[in-house]
């Protein structure tokens, strides 16, 4: 089977359509999201019901889903996040606010082997960014494989021996996982990435043959960082996203 993995849109319509373009180019049996769909971006209603149009296999909620939804308060979000997630809630549906509602808590465990979450294992809004943390989640999980975002930026951590590192993988690659390892999963944001690549992030992944590629594809930035401008966001939320910061 062969998985398209989604996660951290944050409301930008134009990335989340070059990602679509580009699955429409290849064979994909499913698509899972990790959460984040709202927030930061200038098309939180546009961007959910596309979403919401793929018939996505695996979904879970993300921070900031849960506050635009009204399900929690921006408690602890930077000045920029929380007044974005607040604007937020006067851009969407009623609609739209329910299907956020609806997203389920992760982990949710897809498979024995496999599991989607949006922030770790153990906290749903817990980041995972360095080695340290990979392994404390290790310590957690019960699958093989998790994937997971919230970090917005692209990268796996692997478990072998008894050791924890950060296993190379680089954008656009295929690389083929090892049977006696297990495995976090980072496949960027589609709507924000953080890790200094500004093209829209999300990865492929094959559960035949263990086979992984964290795709990378260019947008139309410019147009993304009007409409924030327009929605009366953040200005920062549009320049960093040329900086992929």
């Amino acid at each position: 089977m062969r998985i398209a993995i989604l996660s951290d849109i944050h409301g930008n319509l134009e990335a989340l359509e070059a990602v679509m373009a580009s699955l429409e180019t290849q064979p994909i049996d499913e698509i899972w999201f990790l959460g984040d769909a709202v927030g930061y971006g200038g098309d939180p209603e546009e961007t959910s019901r596309l979403l919401a149009k793929t018939g996505l296999a695996c979904a879970v909620r993300g921070n900031h889903d849960k506050v635009v939804a009204g399900i929690e308060e921006p408690i602890g979000f930077s000045p920029i996040a929380r007044d974005a997630a607040l604007r937020t809630r006067d851009l969407v549906s009623p609609e739209t606010l329910d299907w956020l509602r609806a997203l389920p808590k992760g982990p949710v465990q897809v498979n024995p082997q496999t599991a989607a979450c949006h922030g770790s294992w153990e906290d749903e809004d817990g980041y995972i960014i360095f080695a340290q943390d990979a392994a404390y989640t290790f310590y957690y999980m019960e699958t093989e494989l998790l994937f997971f975002g919230h970090s917005h930026r692209a990268g796996v951590f692997a478990e072998m021996n008894g050791r924890v590192f950060e296993w190379p993988a680089e954008p656009n690659e295929e690389a083929e996982l090892q049977m006696d390892a297990r495995y976090l999963i980072n496949p960027g944001s589609i709507g924000q990435p953080r890790d200094r690549d500004p093209r829209a992030a999300y990865a492929l992944f094959d559960t035949n043959t263990l086979r992984l590629t964290l795709c990378r594809v260019r947008y139309d930035i410019r147009q993304a960082q009007m409409k924030i401008v327009q929605a009366g966001l953040p200005e920062m939320n549009a320049l960093r996203l040329a900086e992929g910061r």
